[in-house]
């Protein structure tokens, strides 16, 4: 009797994708059924790429968490036939590759969504369940990514003083970031396991990170590395733990150097941490929108019909899986 390990489309070894020729269902014939195919490509699309952010998290301590998410999402649906995306991935690996189960619901799609277009009648049921479940997702992952934003660009603005106000902000900064990343785990199964950086970027912050890290017991060079949105953040925290020891004998104490050096160190940081906001969507675009240029768009829409429509036309095309082909519908 096979297992689930037995499925590579369920475990994540190999992107199932279909087209028109392989499908048999009435779904996938008349108007708009390129839509529904794309939109089940869409589906698959999003948990191939997920899996692969597991896979890659496979050692860190909220991977029991993302699992459990992206399974949520997976077993959403029920009733007979092909109700949901496990069900979906079993039918498509037991025929072959091609998909002949008739069930179909109304998804209903748009910004911020896991499928562009707004509504689509007659998509099968499995793949629509799961991008609904994802969908429901996306408010909570949202909404952190924008508190990352808005406090990683408060957090660059202060400057190491011996005002002890400074420091209070910088902490309830942090502290906020902290929080909202705890709240992220269970759903950075949506976003790349980990980027490429150099860091520091600059001659100071060479200088800064040799300081803190002769300091900080078990730190490592952050210099040209793979690096996790979480790993950031505890960095950030690792270089303000250094700073507000050292200001501790600020008044003319040589730590004083060490203090704003930890400071220069973890603002380095501080780039990167906010950049996730948009490399998240590098594997799987468009599940998260830029709420600010959401809403600049919105207003230029009406007030400047023409202008937005010259800027619409010179921006680069949607970002299209180099596997499946799917877009997210954009």
């Amino acid at each position: 009797m096979p297992t689930d390990t037995d499925n590579p489309y369920w475990n994540g070894e190999t992107h199932a994708v279909l087209s028109r020729s392989e499908i048999s269902a009435d779904w996938a014939s008349g108007d708009h059924s390129g839509i529904r195919i794309d939109a089940t490509n869409r589906a698959f699309c999003i948990w191939y790429h997920a899996q692969q952010t597991l896979t890659e998290s496979v050692t860190e301590q909220h991977w029991g968490e993302m699992y459990q998410s992206i399974r949520e999402c997976a077993n959403e649906g029920w009733g007979l036939g092909v109700s949901d995306l496990r069900e979906a991935l079993w039918h498509y690996a037991q025929n072959g590759g091609t998909w002949s189960d008739g069930n179909t619901i109304t998804y209903f799609g748009g910004g911020s969504k896991s499928y562009n277009r707004m509504l689509i009648s007659d998509m099968p049921e499995g793949p629509g369940n799961f991008l609904k479940a994802v969908d429901d997702k996306i408010p909570a992952l949202k909404e952190v990514m924008q508190t990352y934003q808005q406090k990683c660009s408060a957090l660059a603005t202060l400057r190491g003083s011996q005002d002890p106000s400074d420091w209070d902000r910088m902490k309830d900064h942090l502290s906020t970031i902290k929080t909202t990343a705890e709240r992220a785990k269970p759903l950075l199964w949506l976003v790349p396991a980990a980027m490429t950086a150099r860091l520091p970027n600059t001659s100071a912050g060479w200088t800064a990170a040799r300081r803190v890290e002769e300091l900080a017991d078990g730190a490592t060079t952050w210099v040209n590395r793979s690096i996790k949105i979480l790993d950031v953040v505890g960095k950030i925290a690792d270089g303000l733990t250094v700073y507000t020891e050292a200001t501790r004998a600020m008044g003319g104490d040589r730590r004083a150097g060490l203090a704003f050096a930890a400071l220069h160190y973890s603002m380095n940081f501080v780039p990167v941490l906010g950049s996730f906001y948009g490399t998240m969507i590098s594997k799987i675009p468009g599940l998260i929108n830029n709420w600010r240029e959401f809403i600049a768009d919105y207003t230029r829409r009406f007030d400047d019909p023409e202008a937005w429509l010259r800027e619409r036309a010179s921006r680069p095309q949607a970002w299209r899986c180099e596997i499946c082909g799917s877009s997210g519908g954009h």
